[in-house]
């Protein structure tokens, strides 16, 4: 290995090949005994209050976190530097 360099291993960004594949047979057991339909269907029949809880229990398997430097490093560059000059006065 290089002094400071990664030189071999996966790209950053890339996928984990075995992750992909478990995730993908996962999804196709889910939509063949109709998992997902019946998850709605109990969820239906929950309290508002508990589909609620379920709910934000099952959202962060649905959609990844953003890590903290991620929405930092968004927000510095979303937001435009202003300047404002005050008008000399006569």
């Amino acid at each position: 290995m290089a002094r400071g360099r990664k030189t071999g291993g996966r790209k950053p960004g890339s996928k984990n090949k075995l992750s992909f594949d478990m995730r993908e047979k996962l999804n196709e057991a889910a939509n063949n005994y109709g998992l997902i339909d019946k998850i709605f269907t109990d969820l239906d029949s929950l309290e508002p209050r508990e589909r609620i809880k379920a709910m934000t229990s099952i959202l962060p398997y649905l959609m990844p976190r953003l890590s903290t430097l991620d929405v930092e490093k968004e927000a510095a560059t979303a937001l435009p530097q202003i300047i404002i000059h005050q008008a000399p006065e006569d």
